[in-house]
C-alpha cells in the first residue's frame, strides 16, 4: 500500500481524475443503449444501485454515484472513480486504433482548427487516451460531431 509521508494518505486509494474528468466521461453514457449501460453497472459492480431512467439521468447517476465516495474501491481492489472513467474513455492500444486515432486526428485539425489534440498511449500496448480541448463551445461541437459519426457506423 502506497502511502503519502506523514500524511498518511493511502494513494492507491485517491482518485486521480478531478470531478470534470469524472463528468465528462460519465456524459458518454448518454449515447450508449440501457442494455450497454445495465452491462456497464455489471461489470463495474454497480447493478445494485439506484441508477435508472433516461439515458441522461444513468449517466448523471453513476456520475453522482463515483463522485459520493472517491476513494471506493472495485473487486479487483483498483479505485472505482478511476476504473470507470478509464473504461469509458480508453481505446484499445492496438496498431489499428492508433492510426484511426491519427486518421481522425489529421481530418479533425484541417475542418476545426481551433482544437488541440493530445494522444498518451500507455506502456507494453496498453489503451490509448485522446484528450480534445478547444475554446468555450468546443464540447458542445465536439458532442454534436461524435454523436452524428457514431449514429452511421
Amino acid at each position: 500500500m502506497e502511502m503519502c509521508g506523514a500524511t498518511g494518505v493511502n494513494l492507491q486509494r485517491m482518485a486521480k481524475y478531478s470531478r470534470k474528468t469524472v463528468l465528462a466521461a460519465t456524459d458518454l453514457l448518454e449515447n450508449v443503449g440501457h442494455a450497454s449501460i445495465t452491462r456497464f453497472l455489471l461489470e463495474h459492480g454497480l447493478e445494485n444501485e439506484n441508477i435508472a431512467g433516461s439515458m441522461r439521468d444513468c449517466a448523471s447517476a453513476v456520475a453522482r454515484h463515483v463522485l459520493a465516495d472517491p476513494e471506493r474501491l472495485n473487486e479487483d481492489q483498483q479505485n472505482l472513480t478511476d476504473a470507470v472513467v478509464e473504461d469509458l474513455v480508453n481505446v484499445p492500444g492496438d496498431g489499428k486504433c492508433i492510426a484511426m486515432i491519427a486518421k481522425m486526428i489529421v481530418a479533425e485539425r484541417e475542418c476545426c482548427p481551433f482544437l488541440t489534440f493530445e494522444l498518451v498511449a500507455q506502456p507494453n500496448m496498453g489503451s490509448v487516451i485522446v484528450r480534445v480541448t478547444g475554446p468555450t463551445g468546443a464540447k458542445d461541437f465536439l458532442r454534436t460531431v461524435l454523436c452524428k459519426a457514431e449514429a452511421s457506423i
